[in-house]
């Protein structure tokens, strides 16, 4: 079940297109807040900089796609909610495939144009 929403960003005058979602950071005193994760054709990812990066922060627990019940967690626009039991279990491959639709930095369906 898809999650993400499709995203662009401009590069020298070239439209990258990519995917993006709400992701949880874990800051380094143990805060949460919710922010966009978006990942682009050419392998660009906001957070962790590639997969290898992306795939080490979900790893190490500073992005997770819930945070554990009970803990405090900011929200832009919204304040500090206290996390729940997550109600749909996504797994980091689950959340990279919908990501990445099997097409980072090989453009496919994600792609690259001229601006």
């Amino acid at each position: 079940m898809p999650d993400s929403t499709p995203t662009w960003r401009e590069v020298d005058g070239d439209v990258v297109h990519g995917r993006q979602r709400q992701i949880f950071t874990r800051s380094y005193d143990g805060a949460y807040r919710l922010e966009p994760l978006a990942c682009f054709a050419d392998g660009l990812i906001s957070h962790g900089g590639d997969l290898t990066g992306l795939r080490a922060a979900l790893a190490d627990g500073r992005l997770t796609l819930s945070p554990p019940e009970g803990t405090e967690v900011w929200v832009p626009g919204v304040g500090v909610i206290v996390s729940g039991p997550a109600d749909r279990a996504w797994t980091a491959g689950m959340m990279l495939e919908d990501l990445t639709d099997g097409t980072v930095a090989g453009g496919g369906s994600l792609g690259t144009r001229r601006g």
